[in-house]
């Protein structure tokens, strides 16, 4: 029986934990088998804080995919985010020396090389090196030099770094399942699979991705990825400032932010002046408000958010050349006038982004909040499709004894209940 060409994804975020297992075909594209979700208490602003109740909440995610899809995947992709991150916009030269002046694979390598980061923070890794463009002879927009003729050789690209100990706790997570890390992935690059076309991408567009603990900035140009931010600012913030503000518990304030919760109001709208109901922290007994306390809470921590993405867009220094809009994604889509009021903040177009690009996936998960896990099976559909040879190819023979070992040993592992046997 011929081996089922499978990716999983797996989005590690704020508020909640998502899994997708799909089928990738040459025929049918990505078809999703399986979905599973679960609350996130370990994880804070897109930094794990308690290892092991992320990997249980993880487990249970992943084990209810499983359940669903009848698929028992070894390799995930999963995503990373946080306002640790930091990306670099690259560009370097290589002349070309031999005879026949003719571009080799060794002259793309020390392009590529040359153009990474000279400088790395301490205690920082490369999570992402992704070519932007490769120019000869002043010619741009090349695809693939190799074989061509020139005499200099350019490359454009943006590298992503990170905290090595925030990359390690991720894969530490996911090694607890008996699993393995196919991939790390920002999560605007998995969201710019799951919602962009080619030909946005390519005209330019900004993803706003606002989860429940960072706000990540994304602009993609000429194809691919020029720009990343990652911001420590969330919805997570609003249901803290409501907590503190109207004297209730942390699930109250979100209860009255999803129920009540707007991005913004005119300050003449008749209904500023109705009563609501909220029930103040240590009481039994349900009080009245008027709506105007919950929205003169709400709005002045909405305008910091857009704020400090205004900041981040000037600087990109890159948002004349986008040609399109903006696109909204994560939890934050969800909020009632918010795409109105981003609109209206940053001068630009903004659309909800739904992913359209997976087949077999129910209403309920084509939604903003999946947008991420959803992209990072597309990523890791396409990382299948232009780099066969690299999925899971030991390097030596001891290697291939290992994966086999392993393999065996993380199927015992599920059959019997999640111990190792």
């Amino acid at each position: 029986m011929a081996k089922r060409n499978v990716v999983t994804g797996i989005d590690i975020g704020s508020s909640k934990i998502a899994t997708v297992i799909a089928e990738v075909s040459e025929n049918r594209g990505v078809t999703v088998r399986g979905v599973g979700t679960s609350p996130s208490t370990g994880v804070s602003k897109g930094v794990i804080r308690d290892l092991n109740a992320t990997a249980n909440e993880v487990d249970k995610a992943f084990s209810s995919a499983v359940y669903s899809s009848g698929i028992s995947p070894e390799d995930v992709f999963v995503n990373i985010s946080g306002s640790a991150l930091e990306s670099f916009a690259g560009r370097a030269a290589k002349k070309i020396e031999n005879a026949e002046r003719e571009v080799t694979e060794a002259d793309v390598k020390d392009a590529l090389a040359l153009a990474r980061p000279s400088s790395m923070r301490s205690g920082y890794q490369v999570i992402h090196t992704i070519t932007r463009d490769f120019i000869l002879d002043g010619f741009d927009h090349i695809k693939d030099p190799v074989g061509m003729s020139g005499a200099k050789l350019e490359v454009v690209n943006h590298t992503v770094t990170g905290p090595m100990p925030q990359v390690q706790n991720i894969k530490k997570v996911i090694e607890k399942l008996d699993l393995r890390v196919a991939g790390v992935v920002h999560s605007v690059v998995a969201d710019g699979e799951a919602l962009l076309s080619d030909e946005e991408k390519t005209s330019g567009a900004i993803i706003l991705d606002i989860g429940a603990g960072t706000t990540d900035v994304g602009i993609f140009l000429d194809g691919s990825v020029a720009f990343l931010k990652s911001l420590s600012l969330g919805l997570c913030h609003v249901d803290l400032d409501l907590k503190q503000g109207l004297s209730v518990g942390l699930d109250e304030a979100s209860r009255i932010k999803r129920s009540y919760g707007k991005a913004w109001v005119s300050p003449t709208r008749e209904d500023l002046d109705e009563f609501i109901d909220i029930k103040r922290f240590g009481r039994r007994e349900f009080e009245k408000i008027q709506k105007r306390e919950v929205y003169e809470i709400i709005m002045p921590r909405i305008e910091e958010i857009a704020e400090h993405i205004h900041r981040a867009l000037r600087e990109s220094a890159l948002v004349d050349k986008v040609g399109s809009g903006i696109v909204l994604t994560g939890g934050g889509a969800l909020m009632r006038e918010l795409p109105a009021y981003l609109s209206a903040y940053l001068k630009r177009d903004v659309r909800v982004g739904v992913s359209e690009k997976l087949t077999h996936l129910m209403d309920e998960y084509r939604t903003p909040i999946y947008s991420t896990v959803l992209g990072l099976v597309a990523y890791g559909s396409q990382q299948q499709v232009e780099r066969p040879e690299e999925r899971r190819a030991p390097e030596t023979f001891v290697d291939t004894l290992n994966s086999v070992g392993e393999s065996i040993i993380g199927s015992l592992s599920r059959l019997f209940g999640g111990k190792r046997p």
